[in-house]
This record gives C-alpha cells, structure tokens and sequence, in this order.
C-alpha cells in the first residue's frame, strides 16, 4: 500500500512538472514574423507555444509578446516592473477583447491590437498601469463560448503559474462586440474577474445575469447617440443592477455615437479603477435592501475589535 502511495506521489509530482517547469512565457521573447513558405508548427494542444504575427498596424507592436494557446493566438505585454526572478512579486491582468472587425487567421495575431492596443501600450509605459495586457483573438468575428473557455484556461493553467500574474485581479474590457464578449466572459467566468468596463456594449439580456455581475465593480461606457445600442438599454439595466445593489457606474457620454474611446481615454480615473479591484478586499460590493446600502468596508471596519481578537491581538488592517 505505501509503494503505491509512493508511486502516486511521484506521478503527480512529474505532472506538476510538466505542466509547471516548461515556462514559456518569456519577457525577452522576440516578434517572429509570419512566413507562409514556412509556416510554424502548431504545439501540442493543451500547450502554450511561441507563436508569429503578420503586421498589419501602423505602430510599433514589438511590446506585445506573441503566443498560442489550444489553436488560440494571443499577445501579451509584460508589466514595466517584471521582475520574474522574484515570484512574490504578483501583477494585475487585463483582459481586452477585440471587435468584431478585428478577428483574423490563427497566423494574423495583430490586428486584435488596432483599436485598442496602442492607448493601452502607451498608459502602461507611462506608468499608469504596472500589469500585464493580454489581447487574445479570435478566428471569428465573435467570441463564443468555446473561446471563453480556452482564455480562462490560458490564465488560470498558464498566466498563473508562469507570469506571477495574480488571480484576484484579472480586469475584463471590450469594446463593442468586444464588449459584449467582456459581459459573457465576467457571467460565465465570474471568480476569475475581479472588475469589468464594457464600451459599447448593451442588452437586456445582462438582467438575467445581475445575482452573478453584482459582486464585482463594474464601470460602463456608453454613447449617448449611438444607435446600436442605444443608451435606453444601458441605462435600463443599470439601474436594474443597481437596485439589485450592484457596484456599477455608467457613463453616457452627450455628443457621442458608438465610437468612444476618446471620451473613455480621458477618464483620470480608469487605470486607478483597474488597480484598486482585488476580489478579497472588502467594499467592492453593497447591498441594498430596504433602501439601506450596507458597505462592506464600513462593516469591515466596525469588525475590527473582533478581527483583532480573533488574530491574537494583532493589527487588523
């Protein structure tokens, strides 16, 4: 009986070493560009491999590295501050997903960046925001099902364990089509998202989802001339979130229609939104019943002598 222990030990621990001891994931990985004479092999699924882009933005993209994942080509760019010899260390991710414009072959891997890659590159080297940004995309026009299910593993079963990123402040944004992929992805991976900020994106279908969205922050845009969607439905569930005791901010913006990131990038406040979401800390969520909104910070707070107590008389802080 002990040698089989034995064995069972020793057989998960060489699968913790397989899955562990390959780190891909590598800040120094250069941008491989895609050649159609030489096309490269795809590796084993279930495992992450280094992957190729074919330039299709204007800019400069070298900062966003270049993976596949399950057939699934993704870019990431590493925090200003990596320091991946220290795995105390633990950064925030977020997560952006693409219109539905900017879907292209499994050897495109780029042009998931053009709407949005830029004005993310340019706040994380100015500072704003010391995390990783992982832009994954799809080889349709919409993120389904499928494809939540191969980004949640990416993070969880590679990001995790490989890039000290850390799992209680995974962000999700998207913008139009990609926004309503942010909405599906934060209601079927809602203990992976620790914040979402759709752009763009609207529908009543969101209600049905209110018990699962409510326990996170979530900041929404929206542009008040924009037809499809129109504001109407935004402000709808919203309030309905709301009322739910929801921690969800909408902003309509007056003289816009669908496109709005201009509004969007002058909010002062949105990298630090993104900073402060960590799903253990209390005060994200308040609940709001008989029109008394009880915030769990405050209650936190009021605790305090308690918690002490219970932590053998130290600090609670």
């Amino acid at each position: 009986m002990k040698k089989l222990y034995y064995l069972l030990v020793l057989f998960l621990l060489a699968g913790f070493s397989t899955v562990w001891g390959q780190n891909v994931i590598d800040p120094n990985d250069p941008i491989v560009e895609y050649n159609s004479s030489a096309p490269p092999a795809r590796p084993q699924w279930g495992q992450v491999g280094k992957w190729v882009r074919t330039k299709t933005v204007s800019w400069n993209t070298n900062s966003f590295k270049a993976y596949i994942y399950k057939d699934m080509p993704f870019r990431l760019k590493f925090p200003k501050s990596y320091d991946p010899s220290n795995p105390n260390k633990k950064y925030p991710l977020l997560l952006v997903f693409h219109t539905v414009a900017e879907y292209g072959t499994v050897y495109n891997n780029e042009k998931q960046l053009n709407e949005a890659g830029q004005w993310h590159m340019d706040a994380a080297d100015a500072g704003k925001f010391d995390g990783f940004l992982l832009f994954p995309q799809s080889q349709n026009s919409f993120f389904g099902p499928s494809q939540y299910d191969i980004i949640a593993s990416f993070i969880s079963d590679v990001l995790f364990p490989q890039a000290n990123v850390d799992p209680y402040r995974v962000l999700i944004s998207g913008f139009s089509g990609g926004g309503q992929a942010a909405w599906n992805f934060t209601i079927a991976y809602p203990k992976l998202a620790a914040a979402t900020t759709p752009l763009s994106a609207a529908s009543f279908d969101y209600k049905k989802s209110i018990e699962t969205l409510k326990w996170m922050p979530i900041w929404w845009f929206q542009g008040a001339k924009d037809p499809n969607p129109p504001p109407t439905i935004a402000r709808d569930v919203a309030k309905a979130m709301e009322d739910a005791g929801a921690n969800i901010k909408l902003n309509v913006y007056d003289n816009y229609f669908h496109q709005i990131f201009a509004a969007v990038r002058q909010e002062q406040d949105l990298f630090p939104f993104y900073l402060r979401a960590n799903k253990p800390i209390p005060g994200h969520y308040s609940a709001k019943r008989n029109s008394v909104r009880v915030k769990l910070s405050a209650l936190f707070w009021d605790l305090r002598p308690v918690l002490m107590v219970m932590n053998g008389g130290r600090t609670v802080s």
